[in-house]
């Protein structure tokens, strides 16, 4: 490692002034080089079949599970899942559908398992999102 350093020459500045120092550093590589990345077009032709996980998950009786293709080639998931249909009560309005949305690393099924039956057995129509084709 070597470094240089410059100073000016006091006889040549104006009055007033005072010298200053400048430090010159080598270049170095903080990181090695990263191979340069398949543009997104260029992926999508090599690619035969949608993006998906290897294990979907298995949808529990009065659940349904829809897709939606994305325009960049991947597949929305909704999982959606109706109350079952009560005998008519009078006086009972419908109650408004409820849309889940998972965090990270989770996709529609965290939603599916428990809350999804729950809800539309209170009578709430249910959909759960798997956000970014994630499944």
């Amino acid at each position: 490692f070597r470094c240089s350093l410059h100073h000016p020459n006091p006889h040549q500045m104006p009055p007033m002034a005072t010298s200053a120092s400048v430090l010159t550093l080598p270049r170095l590589s903080i990181s090695p080089t990263m191979p340069a990345r398949a543009s997104p077009t260029t992926t999508m032709t090599r690619r035969t079949r949608p993006l998906r996980a290897a294990c979907a998950y298995t949808l529990q009786e009065g659940q349904s599970r829809r897709s939606h293709r994305l325009p960049c080639g991947l597949d929305l998931e909704v999982i959606a899942q109706q109350p079952p249909s009560p005998p008519p009560t009078p006086g009972r309005s419908e109650r408004p559908p409820l849309v889940f949305v998972h965090g990270s690393f989770h996709a529609a099924w965290c939603w599916a398992e428990r809350w999804l039956p729950f809800f539309s057995h209170a009578g709430f129509p249910c959909f759960a999102l798997s956000l970014r084709a994630q499944v």
